[in-house]
């Protein structure tokens, strides 16, 4: 069964350039092209623009894989730069998912003894400046934030 969005038209009251994509693999391909669009009309260097590929790509893949189990549902994306540099939020109905929560991996240990997952999110905290997310209802709200430099 696919999840809809319904009529979400800003997220905290931002009317920045959005985009609705369905969750799967496949948006990845429109999705990534439209958010670094919006990194280079921002004024993003080739370095920025590489950790902000990264990250995206890193949150957005999570929204495809995990975020609806029984079907698939749609993920809105926004992207502008705003008073705190570059901005990418990303809005989903799925299943709670709290990535700032998350223990990051021990890196120091060995690949036998180390848990699987967690390295695409302790890339992504790389990556970005700063990550925030809040649950609002049945929303997952992730913000990823590059300073202005």
């Amino acid at each position: 069964m696919r999840q809809s969005l319904g009529t979400i038209t800003n997220f905290g009251g931002w009317t920045m350039p959005k985009r609705r994509f369905s969750a799967v693999m496949d948006s990845l391909r429109e999705a990534l092209p439209w958010i670094l669009a919006r990194g280079r009309e921002a004024g993003l260097t080739d370095d920025r623009l590489f950790k902000v590929e990264l990250a995206c790509e890193e949150a957005l893949t999570n929204v495809i894989r995990y975020a609806y189990p029984d079907g698939v549902g749609d993920m809105l994306v926004w992207a502008e730069s705003g008073a705190r540099g570059f901005e990418v939020r990303i809005m989903d109905e799925g299943v709670p998912f709290n990535p700032v929560q998350m223990d990051l991996p021990d890196t120091g240990l060995s690949l036998e003894d180390r848990e699987i997952g967690g390295l695409g999110i302790l890339m992504a905290s790389e990556m970005a400046d700063e990550i925030i997310y809040s649950r609002d209802g049945n929303r997952n709200r992730l913000v990823l934030i590059w300073n202005s430099q």
